[in-house]
């Protein structure tokens, strides 16, 4: 009996060690490949046990000079330069200054052929000083502050080449950088954030391309973001693109120059629940306590007057906390927009009683002017009749009228001369004396009545107290109107109030 399952495992392993011995050859470089013509350094001895002493003989044997970028050793045109990124911490995240704090890694390559060596003589790697070595120089844009003095150039931790001529740098950028917010949706708002990092060197010689792993997935390093946290933020997607700066410049004969950049862009995304809790929520609430005015007596003029204007500036001072975390603006924002429309809702209760109280006063006083015009009337027919009128016996003028009687008394007393119906002779009056007999006795007129004069001309009598009835009658349309306005405004700025496109659909692809 023959049993072949030991074969099948003998070959299975040979199969596995002859694709891994495939693998490791594949994956050797081949200096003669990637760089076909090798330099001096080729051939020097870096058997050497101090690292300093092996990068300082391959400098000196190759005559290596940082201040010339690496040729392109398959034809003219300028070196390619993978950059990856690495998203450390992302904090600091400030509206008002319209910045936010960041750490992140910069991970470069490119091929220099003018640091190739024998791997066979050293197969190892070495770790070059920065300082002695050519590098991309990119630099980040928008700083606004750092922590250590290295937030425009970084800080290199690593740079490593291979026998190949393939050099690796690791830089770190930790600073303060500026973002332009847009707050039209404030506080449901999404910002998308970019930092741009470029090279000093112009496209004709450094062209900066993603790292292949940011190649493979399109640009977008999602697993960057369950790492970071924040209180008053949510990190979305993270992504790079690629971009250029076109600069104007004297020191090649007054030639535009552009420079390569590789931009990163991040969405963040702001957790409400504060301006609910701390501004919303309390405005609404100073609504509801304007809006109970209507259901208070007319005639409980400070309570009433008191209520409303507290609301207003209780509103103010709401209003002044939401603009000390802004920027100064010239933009509406939803938070703005709805404090001020808030406080206009208050201000035009304080209109509405206005407005009612003042017709109360008038229907007051207009019936006050009824009671008064019936009395009179009641009366009139006991005093102002002229048959009616008792004349004194020492009176000698029957023939004359009531008024005429009456200004004949009037001279008596004041030693005046008489009137002429007396038939006494007339004497020469001053004109201060003929104006005090011809003036009629003051008419004492309605406060209430002379406000609506106005109307009566113009609408009429029968319109203008339909208008009072109404006018009188003001809470009780007003607890409908603003209610229903006000619940239809909220409705709006709620449902239909964001009007930003999410961050996720406004990161350039």
């Amino acid at each position: 009996f023959f049993d072949p399952m030991p074969f099948y495992v003998a070959a299975t392993l040979l199969t596995l060690v002859l694709a891994l011995c495939g693998v490791a050859e594949a994956s050797e470089c081949d200096p003669t490949f990637l760089c076909p013509q090798v330099g001096p350094g080729y051939d020097v001895n870096l058997d050497l046990h101090d690292r300093s002493a092996r990068m300082a003989a391959l400098l000196a044997a190759t005559g290596y000079d940082k201040a010339y970028s690496p040729y392109n050793a398959f034809g003219p045109g300028p070196i390619d330069v993978h950059v990856s990124m690495d998203i450390r911490n992302v904090y600091g995240i400030d509206t008002k200054g319209e910045s936010f704090w960041i750490e992140v890694l910069l991970i470069s390559g490119w091929q220099d052929c003018r640091l190739v060596w024998n791997g066979t003589r050293y197969p190892g790697e070495l770790r070059f000083d920065p300082a002695l070595a050519w590098t991309p120089n990119l630099n980040a844009q928008g700083v606004r502050d750092t922590l250590e003095g290295i937030a425009f150039e970084g800080k290199t931790f690593h740079h490593m080449a291979d026998h190949c001529g393939t050099q690796r740098q690791v830089t770190k950028y930790t600073g303060k950088y500026a973002c332009k917010f847009d707050l039209t949706d404030l506080p449901f708002d999404d910002q998308v954030c970019s930092l741009a990092f470029e090279t000093m060197w112009p496209n004709m010689s450094v062209k900066i391309m993603r790292g292949r792993d940011d190649q493979t997935n399109g640009g977008w390093m999602t697993q960057a973001v369950p790492e970071l946290r924040s209180k008053e933020w949510v990190f979305g997607e993270f992504g790079t693109t690629l971009g250029s700066r076109t600069d104007a410049s004297t020191a090649f004969g007054k030639r535009y120059l552009t420079f390569d950049q590789i931009i990163l862009h991040f969405v963040i995304s702001r957790r409400s629940y504060w301006y609910t809790i701390s501004l919303i929520i309390p405005t609404i609430i100073l609504w509801l306590m304007s809006y109970t005015g209507f259901w208070i007596d007319p005639s409980a003029v400070p309570g009433r007057v008191a209520l409303n204007i507290t609301s207003i500036l209780v509103l103010i001072n709401i209003a002044s906390r939401a603009y000390v975390n802004l920027p100064i603006i010239s933009t509406n924002t939803w938070m703005t927009n709805f404090l001020l429309i808030v406080m206009v809702f208050c201000c035009l209760h304080l209109v509405e009683y206005a407005i009612l109280h003042h017709a109360l006063s008038v229907r007051k006083a207009r019936a006050t002017a009824a009671d008064a015009q019936k009395k009179a009337e009641a009366e009139a027919p006991q005093s102002s009749q002229p048959d009616n009128v008792q004349i004194p016996a020492h009176f000698e003028y029957p023939h004359l009228s009531s008024v005429t009687h009456a200004r004949q008394r009037y001279a008596e007393t004041y030693s005046l001369p008489g009137t002429p119906e007396s038939g006494q002779t007339s004497v020469g009056l001053s004109n201060q004396q003929t104006e005090v007999l011809n003036t009629p006795p003051p008419q004492q007129q309605d406060k209430g009545t002379v406000t609506w004069s106005l109307l009566n001309r113009c609408l009429g009598t029968q319109n203008t107290d339909r208008l009072l009835r109404v006018l009188c009658d003001l809470d009780i349309y007003s607890r409908v109107f603003f209610l229903i306005l006000f619940l239809m405004y909220v409705i709006i700025m709620v449902v239909v109030g964001p009007t930003q496109l999410p961050g996720s659909e406004r990161l350039p692809k």
